[in-house]
């Protein structure tokens, strides 16, 4: 019948596929048979034919009605009220039912439904399953509460009703110091930082030492790029978005000489291990991250060896802190240490193998008998491992506090996903669905569309799991006082997947509930919240985040009007970040030179829109852009690439923004880019490093 949904496209929406898109040129695209199969398919389900996902969707109505009550129920704790369906077997009736509510951190209290409404009757396996919808009321503090159900005199019946209620504040956490201020921030990419006898790559200890040059600048925030754990036995994989673990912070970021251990060796020894981390005379202008890393590691095993011969040997109070930290950090801390012994054990191979889907079959999970025998036999490299994040995270502790006292706010960025062969997917299987990767779909710009290597998560299993996995990733990622970006801000509302057999579509996430989350623990830890939201957002969705106070950003180079003029400075919101480019973009120089064309020419990946040369669209931008800074006094001079900087950043300055961020490249007059988009080996990405030491910063 015409217009009659089929099982596919019954089962599509079910799993959140969104049926139809528009790009980012105003064409609509719809969803074929075969991509909403390859969609499925790449979630795990077994479908093939229309019959298949009858069956699947039947099995997983089956699992649902099992339930009484869903797994999680996310709402405003402002409305003193909670609405849950309950789904009752045909036998029962609720209406004297015991309902216990354990809010956070306190006893267990009786309460009852001040509504009960019955709804439809549903079959499972031959047995009717009556729905209810029931209204539970209570002044609800913000946090993670506790409701269960059962019949009176009843603590064991199938599907007893269990529930994790989050109580969320309306709006994420806005600082009292900050209200009705506009505040100066600046962009570092923290590998590209160095100083004089250093190692001449990044390191958190660097933010120390640049905290009084910032402070005399005028800076109160500092924004980093993710400092996510990549994978310490390949440090040559650097890229800070394509992750191995999201829920562990890199220890290539840790300062040696900072470990407590580095004390107990000899001058002599602290010596040769310094030389060895320093570059060569000769090193470029890029970083060689191998080298560096692999330096780093051999040092963090000394270390290793003096913390096993003392403080663990002695049971002193920094092993008692190590021993709380991994308690702490639990069964994630024992996958990610294994993971990274397995890594290191395949890869120094004498014919190396990267990443889990490469490795022989029985090691490719964590449970699996071989990998327990690896475990087994290989206790103290994992402790090593245990202890590498240990350290990395006390470091970070040391100069998030170091910043702190100096009145500098620490902003981090957390990725939108991890590696395909990462860690966190090797650990967790059923969370991701491996047979997608995170993408953008085909546009003028990239014909053949986008496919990033990171591992989705599977939106239902977040929900299965009550979004522990998605509080466990702002746990681990919030700074406590600071800031957090969420790098593509509309992970939380839809993703584009490109299967392994070449399909791709949008899957939509559960936006209303995780932004409920983000805000609750923004609170928690009195932490604002920044979603990058550039490129092709939906109408609707930059409003629903301003409700939220989840700044916006603003980049200069795309505030335009329809017309193509630049928009004015009073034109940016409040509550949004104003800054004139980001690591994908050039620098200022960069721009003005069309120095990133010029890299995509020479490399042949110039895919620019039809009818019309990137070189002509850039001269006319660079027109105009200089006609309003002239307009505002801002610029005299166009063909000074200094005046420029300056004429941008005096414009950023006056911007409505609340926050104004600068990029370290432009306070240091550099014309090349971190990231050149739609590379991946062709242009040395995440190694460039900072024409100067931190030292000779300009004053």
């Amino acid at each position: 019948m015409d217009g009659e949904e089929s099982s596919i496209e019954q089962l599509a929406r079910e799993q959140g596929l969104i049926p139809e898109f528009e790009d980012i040129v105003g064409q609509r695209h719809m969803l074929s048979r075969d991509d909403r199969l390859s969609l499925l398919r790449a979630m795990g389900l077994a479908v093939r034919q229309e019959r298949d996902c009858e069956l699947e969707s039947e099995v997983l109505e089956r699992r649902r009605q099992a339930c009484i009550l869903d797994p999680v129920v996310v709402f405003e704790h402002t409305a003193g009220r909670v609405e849950l369906s309950l789904r009752v077997p045909g036998h029962l009736s609720p209406a004297a039912w015991t309902v216990e509510l354990t809010l956070e951190g306190q006893p267990t209290q009786l309460t009852h439904f001040a509504s009960m409404k019955e709804g439809e009757t549903n079959w499972n396996e031959g047995r009717a399953i009556r729905v209810y919808r029931v209204v539970v009321e209570h002044e609800f503090p913000p946090g993670y509460h506790q409701l269960r159900v059962y019949p009176e005199g009843s603590l064991q019946i199938e599907g007893l009703g269990q529930t994790l209620l989050i109580a969320c504040p309306a709006a994420c956490y806005e600082r009292p110091e900050w209200k009705d201020r506009k505040v100066r921030g600046l962009s570092v990419q923290l590998y590209a930082l160095h100083h004089k006898g250093g190692s001449g790559s990044g390191e958190l200890d660097d933010l120390l030492r640049m905290a009084p040059w910032l402070r005399a600048k005028g800076f109160e925030l500092v924004q980093v790029n993710p400092i996510h754990a990549t994978y310490p036995a390949n440090p040559g994989h650097a890229s800070p978005y394509s992750p191995s673990s999201r829920y562990f912070l890199n220890p290539f970021y840790v300062h040696v000489p900072s470990v407590p251990e580095w004390k107990r060796l000899a001058a002599g020894e602290q010596d040769r291990i310094l030389e060895s981390l320093r570059p060569a005379p000769s090193a470029s202008e890029f970083i060689d991250h191998r080298a560096i890393g692999q330096a780093r590691l051999a040092a963090f095993r000394r270390l290793f060896q003096e913390f096993e011969n003392h403080e663990v040997k002695a049971r002193t109070a920094r092993f008692a802190a190590f021993q709380e930290y991994c308690h702490h950090k639990g069964a994630l801390l024992e996958r990610q240490a294994l993971h990274d012994a397995l890594f290191e054990h395949f890869a120094s191979a004498e014919e190396p193998i990267f990443g889990w889907q490469q490795w022989p079959p029985p090691y490719r999970h964590p449970d699996a008998p071989a990998v327990q025998s690896f475990a087994a036999a290989n206790r103290r490299e994992i402790l090593f491992y245990r202890y590498l994040y240990f350290v990395a995270a006390q470091e970070f502790e040391r100069v998030r506090q170091g910043l702190a006292a100096e009145g500098i706010v620490l902003n981090l960025d957390l990725a939108v996903g991890v590696d395909r062969g990462s860690a966190d997917v090797w650990g967790d299987r059923e969370l991701y669905a491996v047979g997608a990767q995170v993408g953008a779909p085909p546009d003028p710009f990239a014909p053949q569309g986008q496919a990033w290597g990171l591992a989705p998560m599977l939106p239902s299993e977040l929900r299965r799991r009550a979004f522990r996995p998605w509080i466990e990733l702002l746990d681990r990622n919030m700074p406590a006082g600071g800031v957090l970006r969420l790098d593509h801000i509309m992970q939380l509302f839809r993703l584009y997947w490109v299967t392994d057999d070449g399909h791709g579509g949008y899957v939509g996430y559960p936006a209303r509930e995780m932004l409920g989350i983000l805000a609750l623990e923004s609170h928690r830890r009195s932490a604002m919240v920044i979603g990058e939201d550039l490129g092709t957002v939906p109408p609707g969705i930059r409003e629903d985040l301003a409700r939220r106070k989840v700044l916006s950003w603003r980049v200069v180079y795309f505030e335009k009007h329809a017309d193509g003029n630049y928009k004015r400075p009073d034109e940016y919101p409040y509550l949004s970040i104003a800054s004139v480019n980001t690591h994908d973009l050039p620098t200022i120089r960069g721009f003005l030179s069309a120095n990133d064309i010029q890299l995509r020419e020479n490399l042949g990946i110039l895919a620019g829109p039809p009818g019309r040369s990137e070189r002509e669209q850039r001269a006319r931008e660079v027109e105009r852009l200089g006609a309003l800074l002239s307009e505002m006094g801002l610029l005299e001079d166009a063909s000074d690439p200094d005046q420029w900087i300056e004429g941008l950043h005096a414009f950023i300055e006056q911007c409505g923004s609340q926050l104004r961020l600068l990029s370290l490249h432009d306070v240091l007059k550099e014309a090349g880019q971190p990231n050149l988009p739609g590379t991946v080996h062709e242009y040395p990405n995440w190694s460039l490093r900072y024409s100067r030491p931190i030292e000779e910063f300009p004053t």
